[in-house]
């Protein structure tokens, strides 16, 4: 349990990162109500010239369709550089964008819905690659080598395992021992892919 904890605060992961925000479009708790609403400060429909904040006027998040036609780029503008929203506006804070990355890890689905088992695995590679991209890069194919279903970084000479219910680390960060970070299932709801 002390390499878990070690782990977990080498990689930066804590309770302030945890998806507590619906990785989901749709509802109250969604990503549209809880994180596109600091988005829309600049890209929206409503807005227009300087209001938008020097954001092109075809880029916006009112609709599904708009969200997911440029999750992506949002993703990559807020959550990995930083140089979104602009400086002078409401920016992202840690929940907003763990969930903004758990949204793209589990597809951009519109409504909540159970992930299957098959993509679990995958959503959770996908959010450790997106939300962690000094320790997972480049992005990689899943593979299996029995037992494990696993990817391997070549950038960071790093995998990221599962097997048996459990999620394990190999890498520089682990001294290059396995490392087993825990049930798998606590990273599945702390990624969002549930």
């Amino acid at each position: 349990m002390k390499l878990l904890a070690a782990l977990l605060l080498i990689l930066g992961i804590n309770g302030q990162l945890q998806a507590a925000i619906d990785a989901v479009y749709d509802g109250d708790n969604g990503i549209r109500s809880r994180v596109l609403t600091v988005c829309m400060q600049c890209h929206s429909t409503t807005l227009a010239g300087g209001a938008r904040n020097g954001s092109p006027s075809f880029v916006n998040f009112n609709t599904y369709a708009d969200a997911v036609l440029w999750g992506d780029l949002a993703v990559t503008r807020a959550v990995i550089e930083g140089s979104m929203p602009p400086q002078g506006v409401q920016r992202l804070n840690a929940e907003q964008k763990a969930a903004l990355s758990a949204w793209q890890a589990a597809g951009f689905p519109e409504k909540s819905a159970t992930v299957s088992t098959q993509q679990q695995p995958d959503c959770l590679f996908n959010w450790a690659e997106t939300s962690f991209p000094n320790f997972f890069a480049p992005r990689a194919l899943s593979l299996s080598a029995d037992p494990y279903y696993y990817r391997y970084y070549s950038q960071t000479n790093a995998y990221l395992a599962i097997a048996s219910s459990r999620l394990y680390y190999l890498g520089p960060v682990s001294s290059g021992t396995v490392a087993d970070l825990g049930d798998v299932v606590t990273w599945y709801a702390t990624s969002g892919c549930k």
